[in-house]
């Protein structure tokens, strides 16, 4: 698969893998539960990346985790990544429920998350294993 990367700023912040805030008490109808872990895979490039970083700081507890798939030489065909923004979830943590695309949008990473929580466990990709230990 060629990904190949565009030219364009980089990520508001300049660090690409790290924990996000706690929410604010106004965001508190969009907070992970912190039983939940989101892990999200996006590159540097993407504008969908970069507007859907824009709409979710700072709305997410510290349960959000994000990967520069090159930054962090992450393997996207080992993952089976078509698409960014790319979201893993697992609740409780270690057992994930999703691994796929999801709109670059906050109400849809919430209801992506909702449904998650619901599904049945699915077996951890190889490649994925090491990074929920991150």
């Amino acid at each position: 698969m060629n990904l190949s990367p565009r030219p364009s700023p980089p990520f508001a912040g300049g660090r690409r893998t790290h924990a996000m805030s706690h929410p604010t008490s106004t965001d508190n109808d969009t907070a992970v539960a912190t039983d939940t872990t989101v892990t999200v895979f996006c590159a540097d490039w993407c504008t969908h990346c970069r507007s859907f970083r824009e709409a979710v700081v700072g709305r997410f507890d510290s349960h959000l985790v994000w990967f520069d798939v090159e930054d962090d030489a992450i393997d996207v065909d080992a993952l089976n990544i078509t698409a960014f923004p790319t979201v893993a979830v697992f609740h409780p943590p270690g057992v994930l429920r999703y691994l796929g695309p999801v709109k670059p949008y906050r109400d849809e990473l919430q209801a992506c998350i909702e449904r998650a929580r619901q599904a049945a466990p699915q077996a951890v990709p190889s490649a994925l294993a090491p990074l929920t230990t991150r």
